[in-house]
């Protein structure tokens, strides 16, 4: 279904519900026609800098070493800003009368427990380590 025609599906009851986040679900005032929602936290969207490697190979080392720093910065300040946002958000969506369930740590487990097969087809294919460093900062953000 085109997003475009989410909001009129969903007060028409075409679809029972959708999955966005906060902002998008706010901005997008989804919370007029969708009453209740879940915070699953399966997905983390981060907002990236991209350059090609044409513009890259043509910068000196020392330029390309100052976009690291920056890229760096700028992901950890994107990080704590988002997380802000987020918390902010739900909060306005909950004071306007959506109906929000958080999930308890025994409900997380069980998605958990249900996708590990998930990790173990993938960690040949993309390398363990990957797979484990994410987990771990995943965890330690929660």
């Amino acid at each position: 279904m085109s997003f475009a025609e989410l909001f009129t599906a969903l007060e028409q009851h075409v679809v029972d519900g959708q999955e966005n986040p906060w902002i998008t679900i706010k901005s997008s005032k989804f919370n007029e026609v969708q009453q209740y929602a879940t915070e699953t936290n399966h997905v983390y969207t981060p907002f990236i800098t991209l350059v090609s490697e044409r513009f890259w190979n043509r910068l000196p080392a020392d330029y390309q070493q100052l976009l690291r720093d920056a890229a760096k910065q700028m992901g950890d300040y994107e990080r704590h800003v988002s997380r802000s946002m987020n918390d902010q958000i739900k909060q306005e969506l909950k004071d306007e009368g959506m109906q929000i369930t958080e999930l308890t740590p025994a409900q997380v487990k069980v998605f958990q427990d249900k996708l590990e097969p998930v990790y173990a087809n993938w960690r040949d294919k993309i390398g363990g380590d990957l797979i484990d460093s994410i987990r771990q900062a995943a965890a330690s953000a929660q």
